[in-house]
């Protein structure tokens, strides 16, 4: 078998009319599931639709971090990225990533500095394996996130961690057999 050209793949973004656990994904999750591959699905507030009448459609609601958890309920076997930083529900999302395992957050979109308190503490302690750098670049720059994230005191070893163990742990394949 070949190997997937992609080690993760995206399923739900802002503006689509559903939420992430919702059935109407259940084929694209079984498709991440046969192919070893997570899903990354959207969560908390993004720039889509902001300012616009109405939001441009956007319901912030569908990305609340609820929908990870009951995604990550369905599917205990699937590995799932909840990107960006769940704002204005990070202490959500805090409690879907310290309850289910197959969970991880990608902190794209961001600067670090902005932050919950907890969250900053927690990346520190319990969801130190948990927690992936984002860029969003060319609207954040690599040198500015990587001094905004030092700036905040963690340590080398923190630091290599959300900078690249955790996605390097996160998208290694596991092992099959022949």
């Amino acid at each position: 078998m070949r190997a997937p050209a992609s080690r993760a793949t995206a399923c739900r973004r802002p503006g689509w009319d559903f939420p992430a656990s919702d059935p109407i994904y259940a084929p694209f999750y079984e498709v991440a599931l046969a192919a070893h591959v997570p899903v990354l699905v959207m969560v908390g507030y993004n720039g889509s639709g902001a300012g616009l009448p109405g939001g441009g459609g956007v319901e912030l609601e569908l990305c609340h971090p609820r929908y990870i958890d009951q995604l990550a309920v369905r599917y205990p076997t699937l590995r799932i990225i909840a990107s960006r930083p769940a704002w204005p529900w990070q202490d959500e999302m805090i409690a879907v990533l310290l309850h289910k395992p197959n969970v991880w957050n990608e902190l794209h979109g961001w600067s670090p500095k902005y932050l919950t308190d907890a969250f900053k503490r927690e990346i520190r302690n319990r969801l130190k394996d948990r927690v992936m750098f984002g860029a969003d670049y060319p609207l954040f720059r690599y040198e500015r996130l990587v001094a905004d994230w030092r700036a905040l005191g963690y340590d080398d070893a923190i630091l290599e961690r959300v900078f690249f163990r955790n996605a390097e742990a996160l998208l290694t394949p596991p092992l099959t057999g022949s």
